[in-house]
Parts: C-alpha cells; sequence; structure tokens
C-alpha cells in the first residue's frame, strides 16, 4: 500500500479492564454486573466525555477510549480511579479497574485496519485483557485472516470461561469455523452458544447457514424459523450478509441459506 493511501494521528488511547473479572464473576455474576453497569453509568462513562474521549469499543468489562492528548487521557484516568477508590469502600463487591494509556502515530488505511490497530494497542497495554483479543480475533476473521483470528477466539474463550456475553464469542468463531468450510467445528461452536444462551436469534441465523452446508436442510428451515420467532425480520435482512471484505466468504453465507433453502 503506497503512503497516499495511509492516514495517520497522534491519539492517545486508554485501555481498561476489569480485575479479577472471571473471579468476580464465578462469585457473584448478578451483583458483579450490576456494580459495573452502576460504574460505567455513574463514574467511567461521564469522565470520558467530561475529557473529550471517543469509546472505541467497549465489550465485557472492557474499554477502549481515544483522546486527543495524553493530557486528557491520564486526567480521565486519574479522576476515574480516584471516585473507584471512594465507591469501593465498604462495597460488598469491589470493583477495581486497570488503565493503560499509550501515546503515538496511529496509521490506517480503511476502518477496519483502524479498528485492528486500536485493539492491537489495547492487548499490547494489558497482555491480560481477554476481551480485547476477543474482538481482535473477531475483527482478523473478518479481514480475511481466519487462522489466526480463530487462534485468537479460542484461546480467549478458554481464558475467560465465565464471561455472561460469551456465546456471542461461540457465535463469531462459529461463523469463523463456517468462513474456513469446517462445518463439523462450527456446528460444535454454535450449539454451546445455545447452550449458554437459548433465546440468542443471532447464532440460529449462524446455525442456519451452518445446517445448510452439512445438508441438514430440515434443521436449518428449523433454526431459521426459531429465529425469526425470538428476532422477526433477522433472517430476511441477513438474506445477503455482507460481514467479510471477501465477497467468496460472504458468498458462502448466503449459499449456506440457499442450501437449506430459505434464500433463492
Amino acid at each position: 500500500m503506497t503512503n497516499a493511501h495511509l492516514q495517520r494521528r497522534l491519539a492517545a488511547v486508554v485501555a481498561a479492564d476489569v480485575v479479577g473479572y472471571s473471579r468476580l464473576m464465578g462469585i457473584d455474576e448478578v451483583g458483579t454486573l450490576a456494580a459495573l453497569k452502576a460504574h460505567r453509568r455513574e463514574v467511567v462513562d461521564p469522565a470520558i466525555a467530561e475529557h473529550g474521549g471517543r469509546i472505541v469499543k467497549t465489550t465485557g468489562d472492557g474499554i477502549l477510549v481515544e483522546f486527543a492528548s495524553a493530557v486528557a487521557a491520564v486526567t480521565c484516568a486519574i479522576s476515574v480511579q480516584s471516585k473507584m477508590a471512594k465507591r469501593n469502600q465498604g462495597t460488598a463487591v469491589k470493583i477495581n479497574f486497570r488503565i493503560g494509556i499509550n501515546v503515538g502515530d496511529i496509521i490506517i488505511a480503511n476502518q477496519h485496519e483502524q479498528a485492528i490497530a486500536e485493539t492491537r494497542m489495547a492487548v499490547e497495554l494489558n497482555p491480560s485483557n481477554v476481551v480485547a483479543w476477543l474482538a481482535l480475533g473477531n475483527r482478523l476473521d473478518i479481514i480475511g485472516q481466519h487462522e489466526e483470528g480463530i487462534a485468537l477466539l479460542e484461546k480467549s474463550l478458554r481464558l475467560n470461561a465465565h464471561d455472561p456475553h460469551n456465546h456471542m464469542y461461540y457465535t463469531q468463531l462459529g461463523r469463523a469455523y463456517i468462513n474456513a468450510r469446517k462445518y463439523e467445528i462450527a456446528l460444535r461452536y454454535l450449539r454451546e452458544s445455545i447452550r449458554l444462551k437459548p433465546d440468542y436469534a443471532n447464532t440460529y441465523h449462524v446455525l442456519a447457514i451452518c445446517l445448510g452446508h452439512l445438508g441438514r436442510a430440515d434443521e436449518g428451515r428449523a433454526a431459521a424459523q426459531r429465529c425469526e420467532q425470538l428476532r422477526p425480520g433477522l433472517m430476511r435482512r441477513r438474506a445477503n450478509w455482507n460481514i467479510y471484505l471477501d465477497p467468496e466468504s460472504n458468498n458462502s453465507l448466503t449459499e449456506g441459506l440457499r442450501k437449506a433453502g430459505l434464500v433463492e
């Protein structure tokens, strides 16, 4: 790629996650989620807005925020940590944030490369940020780096067994294996997603694609029907799902639905 196609900007990137999140979830899932939600609403998000930050990604216990200057990033981080120290006094569920800051040029060629560059920066700042590894694995799969993406998704799921959002990550992994043409493995991960959250409509959409490729058309149509019950219109909206950069990968998703008799 020539320099004419590259964009460059100086930014301060803050990566934060919760110390011992998996342990806290294992002890008290409901209490941990409620406390984290309250801290985000009352402390973290207002501080980001006050200091001019832009939330790049937030999943599970992790958050990635971009600031125009290092001063704004550091001031925001200090504000959050100071307020959290006070809020944790005398509370049953203590949430401690681990925050890293990096300043440097971000070089991007498109939206996907920007997201990958920022997420890579997050995991470099905090290698134990499992949510950032999951996000990176999913994004790498989308741009066509399937083997690396799948490896990161699988590793992250093993390390983060108690995350309440794992059903989504299992669905992403199932889709990645469909794209790798490994349908039996994809089916196993999709079944696990359904076991964790039986009412997550997106999984049934991907399951219908997988079953179509496996020649199990009746089961594929049943999965599509369940998807429509949970989220009416989703199957129609994703009849030609263009999630991948590679048109051939997108065509493979549509072909799975066609084999199940769900699209013409």
